[in-house]
């Protein structure tokens, strides 16, 4: 197992490592975390269309 961990410290060390983190929702279109605030370009509403009394 040296050799797992061996090739674990070097994904860190390239700052390859992926770690989850947690967001909250704003709205439709933003979220947050515990530093910023982030546009979500990752769902189906990005624009916020669900939400326009026009659509």
């Amino acid at each position: 197992m040296d050799w797992l961990q061996e090739k674990l410290e070097i994904i860190k060390s390239r700052n390859l490592y992926r770690r989850a983190v947690s967001y909250h929702a704003i709205s439709s279109t933003q979220v947050e975390n515990a530093e910023s605030t982030f546009c979500l370009f990752a769902s189906n509403d990005y624009l916020g269309m669900t939400h326009d009394p026009v659509v």
